[in-house]
């Protein structure tokens, strides 16, 4: 009998194939076709997976390699590289804060939920009278401007501290970037690396020629097998 894609996998991906305008749509145009690569990599993950009365472990992969696939910029830049734009962040942050407080230009957001008033604003450009009644208002959650100016700076200095690979590693970084992404996730969620399904992923999105082989060897380069 020919093997097919299972069927949860083909309505869905007829689904997405069918909406330009979806984020999942280049990913599901790639990943799901009548190929044999991609009909074994979907047979192969059907067979691991626990709960599929739905289609939502499909979605769930398809979000995972489009989140993987598309990591931002920053991910992609020499360590020393990251490092100096965590420190250009940090002291463009701190000078800011100088120039705002020196000179009197700190403020106080709130964030209104009313019918006429819906949204963030700046307290201090309202009227003396409706200050006073935002103030009163506990409903209203009330900020000031510097703290989320250093909360932008720290988010950002650790999300830059968590891509903690050497960069620039090679003409194939992005692959095998994905291979090692995903392969903590199908250890997580299947119990095995199926080297397979992850030589036919990093093939397909990123146009190498990964053999089951090769995606061995970049699992034993961080000493996963």
């Amino acid at each position: 009998m020919q093997k097919q894609l299972p069927k949860q996998v083909e309505s869905l991906g007829f689904a997405l194939k069918s909406d330009p305008d979806h984020e999942l749509f280049e990913v599901a145009s790639k990943l799901i076709t009548n190929s044999e690569a991609h009909i074994d990599m979907w047979l192969a993950i059907e067979k691991r997976e626990k709960f599929k009365d739905d289609d939502l472990w499909i979605w769930g992969y398809l979000r995972l390699v489009h989140q993987v696939s598309t990591l931002p910029s920053y991910y992609w830049i020499s360590a020393n590289e990251r490092s100096q734009l965590s420190d250009r962040i940090n002291n463009l942050t701190s000078e800011l804060e100088k120039i705002y407080v020196e000179n009197g230009l700190d403020f106080k957001l709130v964030a209104a939920n009313g019918k006429i008033l819906n949204g963030f604003y700046v307290l201090d450009d309202f009227s003396n009278k409706n200050k006073e009644w935002f103030e009163a208002n506990k409903d209203d959650q009330k900020c000031d401007f510097i703290p989320i100016l250093k909360g932008a700076a720290q988010r950002a200095d650790k999300k830059i501290k968590e891509a903690n690979h050497k960069g620039k590693a090679g003409k194939n970084v992005k692959a095998i970037r994905l291979v090692r992404e995903l392969f903590h996730s199908h250890i997580r969620f299947y119990e095995t690396p199926l080297n397979l399904v992850l030589a036919t992923v990093a093939n397909t999105i990123y146009n190498t020629n990964f053999s089951e082989s090769d995606i061995r060897k970049i699992l034993s380069r961080v000493g996963n097998q």
